[in-house]
C-alpha cells in the first residue's frame, strides 16, 4: 500500500484529524512495509510515527529512522527531511489508525473480547481464552503476562492481532488498560463485547482524580469500538456506566451482579455455584473471582456458545 492509500484511507476514520501529505520530490509515493514509532525497529519502507513522550521525543529520532530506510514520516509539525512528510495534528490518534489500516483490520477477523477495569482483568481474560477454547473457538491472550505492556502500542497490537488471524485464531481475549485507553492504543480496533469489572483508585499519578480514570475505563464504551458490554454493576461505577449505555441505547448491555450465583458455596480450593440453570465449580479462590468467571460467561455468550458449555 502506498503512503498515500494508507493515509486516505486512515483519514476517514477520524474526520476531525488535520492531515497534510508533503514530498520533497513531486509525485514521490513510496510502497510502505510497517508502521514504527521506535526508531530503532525501523526498516526499509516503514513509515516511522513521531511521538511526544514524557521523556523523549519522537522527531529528535528522525535521522536515525531514515539512516535505517524510513520511507516516510508522521510528524505534528513542519520538519525539514527529504523525504515524504505527513503532518497530523495528533501522532498518536494517526499512529492507531494506520496501524490497523496497514495490517487489514485484523480485529474485524476475530471476535475480539476487551476486559478493562482496575482489578480482575488478567484472570477474567484467562477465563475467557479457557471457555472459548473449551467451545472449540482458538482464543489468544493478549495482557499483563504476555508483554512488556498490558496493552501494547497500536503497531505492535495489529500486527499481534494479524499473526493470531494468520496462525487460525477465532477469538482473542484483550486486558484493555487505562493508558492503552487515553493513549490511542485500541483507537479503530473492533470489540465484539467489552467488559467492566469495577474501579477502585489507581493510575491517579497518571489521570489525576477518579474521575478521569473512570472517563478513561468508559472510553471502551463510549467510543463505538465494541458491538455489547458486560458490566459488573455491584461495583457503583459500573451501575452508573450501564445505566449510561442503556438510556442512549448504542449497544446491548448485560449486568453482571454476584445475585446470578445461585447456591453460592467457597472455600480456600475455590468455589461452586449454579449459574442460569447449570452448575459450575470454580477451581479458583475468592469471591471476587466468582464475579470474574460470570463476567467472563456473560462475555462468551455473546460467541454463541451454549450456557452448558460456558459452565
Amino acid at each position: 500500500m502506498r503512503v498515500t492509500e494508507l493515509v486516505a484511507a486512515a483519514t476517514g476514520r477520524a474526520p476531525g484529524l488535520d492531515w497534510r501529505v508533503e514530498t520533497s520530490t513531486p509525485g514521490d509515493d513510496p510502497e510502505i512495509a510497517r508502521v514504527q514509532f521506535d526508531s530503532r525497529e525501523v526498516g526499509p519502507g516503514d513509515v516511522f510515527v513521531c511521538l511526544r513522550g514524557r521523556r523523549s521525543d519522537g522527531h529528535d529520532h528522525i535521522p536515525d529512522a531514515l539512516a535505517r530506510g524510513a520511507a516516510a514520516l508522521v510528524v505534528d509539525h513542519a520538519v525539514a527531511a527529504d523525504t515524504v512528510r505527513v503532518e497530523v495534528t495528533d501522532t498518536r490518534h494517526a499512529m492507531a489508525l494506520l496501524a490497523c489500516v496497514a495490517d487489514g483490520d485484523p480485529s474485524h477477523e476475530l471476535f475480539a473480547v476487551g476486559i478493562t477495569g482496575t482489578n480482575g482483568k488478567t484472570t477474567t481474560a484467562h477465563l475467557v481464552a479457557g471457555i472459548l477454547g473449551h467451545a472449540g473457538i482458538p482464543c489468544g491472550l493478549i495482557g499483563t503476562l504476555t508483554g512488556e505492556r498490558t496493552t501494547p502500542e497500536a503497531p505492535h497490537l495489529q500486527r499481534t492481532l494479524r499473526s493470531m488471524v494468520d496462525e487460525g485464531m477465532a477469538a482473542v481475549a484483550l486486558e484493555v488498560s487505562s493508558h492503552a485507553l487515553t493513549q490511542h492504543r485500541v483507537t479503530g480496533t473492533h470489540f465484539g463485547v467489552a467488559v467492566f469489572t469495577n474501579l477502585s483508585p489507581d493510575h491517579l499519578d497518571y489521570h489525576g482524580d477518579l474521575e478521569s480514570y473512570f472517563a478513561a475505563k468508559a472510553t471502551l464504551f463510549r467510543s463505538g469500538m465494541a458491538a455489547a458490554a458486560v458490566i459488573d454493576v455491584d461495583d457503583p461505577r459500573g451501575a452508573t456506566l450501564a445505566a449510561e449505555l442503556e438510556a442512549a441505547g448504542s449497544m446491548p448491555v448485560t449486568r453482571v451482579s454476584a445475585a446470578l450465583a445461585e447456591d453460592l458455596v467457597t472455600d480456600l480450593t475455590g468455589s461452586s455455584f449454579r449459574w442460569r440453570g447449570h452448575h459450575v465449580r470454580l477451581p479458583i479462590p475468592g469471591r471476587f473471582n466468582v464475579a470474574n468467571a460470570l463476567a467472563a460467561a456473560e462475555a462468551t455468550r455473546h460467541a454463541g456458545i451454549s450456557d452448558g458449555a460456558i459452565a
